[in-house]
């Protein structure tokens, strides 16, 4: 299995910082369902499937995806 040359600093990567944050919120989900079923009850039922699949897509694909595609700065500033 080959590694990213930058596999040495895998904290400073946006990509695993937004997992870090993402796992926090599932954490947080976990603990007190009422509050995610609190935020449902703000959309309405119609448009509740579309919201699930557009923030699942976001949350879980597009902006994890364009977070590794970005250029980043190592430690040594390149």
């Amino acid at each position: 299995m080959g590694l990213i040359d930058e596999a040495r600093h895998w904290w400073r990567l946006w990509s695993i910082r937004f997992y870090a944050l993402v796992g926090v919120g599932v954490g947080f989900v976990c603990d007190h369902p009422e509050a995610l079923t609190g935020l449902v009850a703000y959309i309405p039922p119609f448009w509740r499937p579309a919201a699930a699949s557009a923030f699942s897509l976001t949350v879980f694909v597009i902006l994890p995806a364009i977070l590794r595609l970005m250029k980043q700065r190592l430690p040594d500033g390149k």
